[in-house]
């Protein structure tokens, strides 16, 4: 897959891919890096796709890898490395970014969480907030989800079920919050 193809496809699917970044992760500017990461991970390890296999399902899962590591890691310490190797590296990868950045990205969604929601959001678990952020913000079918995120098409279903019905739960006793169309 030559770079060109390797944007264009990833730039089709890059709002979900944010999507399950901030399922992850529980705010945006972590779901932002966390994408760029995975893209730059995805973009190295291109050859490695397999033709006639699902791309977006290919790069899900190296988004939901990058977002559980940036967890671990900001779980702990909050140190970055200042190897000048890997700060090189990080160099000769920026054009590369910049290439993703231009093509589109999941700026639309990032207006539509505002700090209550996020909260309560990162009150469920990771797989059932991705999930829902999914089937409600980008209209993915279940069997879609289930597919993004290597999980049985009921499960997807009980996630979204038992998290809309959690979080209107949550609003109806929160002042301000009608439940909204969860």
């Amino acid at each position: 897959m030559d770079r060109h193809e390797f944007a264009q496809q990833y730039q089709a699917i890059s709002q979900r891919l944010w999507l399950i970044a901030i399922g992850v992760v529980g705010n945006r500017a972590d779901a932002d890096d966390v994408v760029q990461e995975a893209a730059l991970v995805a973009f190295r390890k291109r050859d490695s796709f397999r033709e006639g296999t699902s791309f977006s399902a290919w790069v899900s899962q190296i988004v939901r890898f990058c977002a559980a590591n940036h967890r671990r890691r900001t779980m702990g310490r909050n140190t970055q490395s200042l190897d000048p190797a890997s700060m090189d590296l990080q160099l000769e990868s920026s054009d590369v970014v910049a290439e993703f950045n231009s093509l589109g990205n999941a700026s639309e969604f990032q207006g539509a969480f505002d700090d209550d929601m996020l909260r309560g959001l990162n009150q469920l678990s990771v797989e059932a907030r991705s999930c829902l952020l999914l089937r409600v913000v980008d209209g993915l079918a279940y069997a879609d989800i289930a597919e993004l995120m290597s999980i049985p098409e009921g499960t997807a279903m009980s996630h979204v079920h038992r998290s809309k019905k959690w979080l209107r739960k949550v609003y109806s006793n929160t002042s301000g919050h009608q439940g909204g169309s969860l």
